[in-house]
């Protein structure tokens, strides 16, 4: 239990329900919004909603960033985040925010080295151009891009510069039922790592790099 993740949690401009949910994972998660690892029948218990509906405002709490995964934990449940410094950095970018304005602040899924201290970076016209591009897409298949979300979206469009890269990208979220940025970023990671594919096809590996994944595993 964190007494620091849920003072944080109540402070929040939320829907009553995401917030509720949102505290039933605070109350597990360490001083800096980590380690969260309950199944979804323990916050359905804590919150007393059904576990369907606490499914549903979890995919609320991850397309809007407000919960970000960071794998499994050892009892195979999904492992979360609360990222606590990324919130307070856009609310005070931002600090008239109005609940109406933001019903959910971001998505996010993202993974923390492209949502935690970036180097300082000009704003270039490509990469407002990149941002901007990213901020359709995501609009168009997310919802609202809040400050938060902006930031997020500038940090990808840094990570992966090709832009020709992003349509196809949410188009295979998408055709995945992958509603979230960090579900994107995880298909550019990929596409980063290995190439993108060509006609549907993935690139062959070279020998080196099975003999590097497979010592690496």
């Amino acid at each position: 239990m964190s007494v620091e993740a849920m003072a944080f949690v109540w402070k929040l401009k939320l829907p009553h329900d995401e917030k509720f949910v949102l505290l039933a994972y605070a109350d597990n998660a360490n001083d800096n919004g980590g380690n969260i690892f309950p199944a979804l029948l323990t916050v359905a218990k804590k919150t007393g909603y059904s576990k369907r509906s606490v499914q549903d405002i979890t995919k609320k709490l991850e397309t809007h960033g407000f919960l970000v995964r960071n794998g499994k934990s050892k009892h195979a449940t999904t492992l979360w985040r609360i990222p606590m410094a990324e919130i307070a950095m856009a609310e005070q970018n931002q600090p008239s925010m109005s609940q109406s304005a933001t019903p959910s602040m971001l998505q996010t899924a993202t993974k923390p080295s492209l949502t935690t201290n970036q180097p300082s970076i000009e704003e270039d016209d490509d990469l407002i151009k990149r941002t901007d591009i990213l901020s359709k897409l995501y609009q168009e298949s997310f919802g609202a891009v809040t400050a938060l979300v902006k930031n997020l979206l500038r940090n990808v469009a840094i990570s992966y510069p090709d832009q020709s890269w992003y349509a196809p990208a949410f188009e295979v979220a998408a055709k995945n039922n992958g509603r979230s940025l960090s579900y994107v970023e995880k298909i550019l990671e990929n596409w980063k790592r290995d190439g993108k594919p060509k006609n549907g096809k993935k690139p062959q590996l070279s020998i080196e790099e099975k003999i590097r994944r497979f010592v690496e595993a």
